[in-house]
């Protein structure tokens, strides 16, 4: 089964990892960089863990899971060597309406990990549907030798330059067409933006008298 790609903010969100071994601290590796709120519970806690905890990266309770561990959590990942445990930590979770994950039991999850590129706010993600995660992590280094130096770098300033591009652009098709332009300009030099290279840019599509009128009423 496909699953659907939302891109979700959970940064200072509730997320519980049941279980201490390496996969479950792969997993809070992996949610780091999100930001959100992280307490590990399991019996036996591997080095990993305790390092992020000794950086105060994450909580950590060692100790066996109790059921009124769930309560108010956003999300739980369950990855103990316990595979009975791990269905009954899910099935609780889809009972109270928590999204949880199960390691390597794609049909006890309400969420999957996917293959993940990450460079600043530039995210990609490639998801075999838990057929294969092996295949979805050898198509993510191939996509992301395809990605250009600089690529999340000029995505932000076309970001910061959204509205002076739509003062001087009326038609939305058009604003595309304009920065796919510019895109694919940068990406065979190498170059990466300013806010200057974006005004140059409008300026060798548009008229500059107009450019320069949508800049005055602005100021």
């Amino acid at each position: 089964m496909a699953y659907f790609p939302f891109m979700m903010d959970i940064k200072k969100k509730d997320c519980l990892i049941v279980g201490g071994g390496l996969i479950a601290g792969r997993k809070a590796q992996m949610l780091l960089q999100y930001e959100p709120d992280i307490t590990v519970i399991a019996p036996q806690i591997s080095q990993i863990i305790l390092d992020m905890q000794e950086e105060n990266s994450i909580t950590v309770k060692q100790r066996t899971f109790e059921e009124t561990d769930l309560k108010n959590r956003f999300m739980v990942i369950a990855a103990t060597a316990d595979e009975q445990l791990n269905r009954e930590i899910a099935k609780e979770c889809k009972r109270r309406g928590i999204l949880v994950n199960a390691v390597d039991m794609t049909d006890d999850c309400s969420f999957i990990f996917p293959a993940i590129i990450k460079k600043k706010n530039l995210l990609i993600s490639i998801s075999s549907g838990g057929d294969s995660p092996a295949g979805a992590a050898y198509l993510k280094k191939h996509i992301e030798k395809c990605v250009p130096e600089g690529y999340e770098r000029n995505l932000e300033v076309l970001g910061k330059s959204r509205e002076l591009v739509k003062r001087v652009i009326a038609s939305s098709s058009e604003r595309t067409q304009f920065y796919y332009s510019v895109l694919q300009k940068v990406s065979k030099t190498g170059q990466v933006l300013n806010g200057r290279d974006i005004v140059k840019y409008l300026r060798m599509s548009y008229r500059q008298d107009s450019l320069n009128t949508k800049a005055r009423k602005k100021g």
